[in-house]
């Protein structure tokens, strides 16, 4: 049976427009390939450029955290870890696509930043339990000065990725950079005795002053004014007093409630008005009211001599 034209024609039209479909379906699949990898890779650059201000203000905390530990004190507060979302979640997609130089330089910067990381880690396990054990106080050295290291190196990566961001083999395939590494390091080992010298000689409380670290502990916090005989307060604990006279240096409370529950020992007690530092004043109506009812009980109960 002979096939019209015109049916040739639609066979033929059918086909050149599902061949077409294809590959504009195929050309869009690679554009959209091609535009996440470049998205990805921009998004890792710029990853590594908003490292640098985590990186000082690490430093920062870690020379707060060396000094101290010199004189076998502890920082309040330490360094953070540096974000690396988009290298843990993305980096293996691209990875492949990167050329040798600049999978090299990325690897390399990693590679501290996670060393970085496990340090800051390290870090907080270690500060709660080297108080009173120098084995662990040890340790805790040790940890600053690797991290402390890491983060200078990361820094200088980071400088000579970008400066050579065009032609990363100049630094990923050159002694040059190996000899600023060593040049690094000497420095670090100047810079960690000088750390070591200061705090020895300016005391610890001049060191925390310095890195605005915070008061040693809660005695070094200004204390609150005196209590005033008739009304009721709470300590750091959570024990409620009501103040019964204030008297030649000495104050006389009624304890009333403890943090943990009613009181049902004698309840009046006396302390030395310079050793009340944090006693805060109850303001609630309704908790005074209550309070009040309280003392009352207490007072009832109590032997007449």
């Amino acid at each position: 049976m002979a096939i019209s034209p015109d049916k040739t024609t639609e066979t033929i039209l059918g086909i050149a427009i599902a061949a077409v479909s294809f590959l504009a379906g195929q050309v869009w699949s690679l554009a959209k390939t091609l535009y996440r990898e470049r998205k990805l890779k921009r998004a890792l650059q710029n990853e590594i450029k908003e490292m640098p201000p985590w990186l000082l203000r690490g430093q920062r905390a870690l020379e707060c955290l060396i000094q101290l530990s010199c004189l076998e004190e502890l920082a309040n507060y330490g360094p953070v870890p540096i974000p690396v979302q988009v290298h843990a979640e993305h980096f293996p997609e691209i990875n492949l696509k990167l050329t040798t130089a600049e999978r090299t330089s990325f690897n390399a910067i990693y590679h501290l930043v996670y060393g970085i990381n496990k340090g800051v880690e390290k870090i907080y396990e270690l500060m709660p339990s080297c108080g009173n054990d120098p084995d662990t106080f040890h340790q805790l050295r040790l940890v600053l000065d690797t991290t402390y290291r890491n983060s200078h190196h990361a820094l200088l990566l980071i400088k000579f990725h970008f400066e050579n961001i065009k032609h990363l083999e100049k630094i990923t395939n050159s002694d040059k950079t190996d000899a600023f590494v060593y040049e690094l390091r000497a420095k670090n080992d100047a810079d960690l005795l000088r750390l070591c010298a200061e705090a020895r000689k300016e005391g610890a409380l001049s060191i925390r002053q310095k890195y605005q670290d915070g008061a040693v502990s809660v005695e070094e916090v200004a204390p609150t004014p005196a209590p005033t005989p008739g009304r009721f307060y709470f300590d750091g604990t959570g024990t409620k007093y009501k103040c019964l006279d204030v008297r030649d240096g000495m104050v006389l409370w009624m304890q009333l409630e403890s943090q943990i529950g009613a009181l049902t020992l004698d309840a009046v007690v006396q302390q030395s008005l310079a050793s009340i530092r944090h006693c805060y004043e109850i303001t609630d109506p309704d908790e005074k009211a209550r309070l009040e009812r309280r003392c009352a009980q207490l007072t009832a109960q109590m032997p007449t001599k």
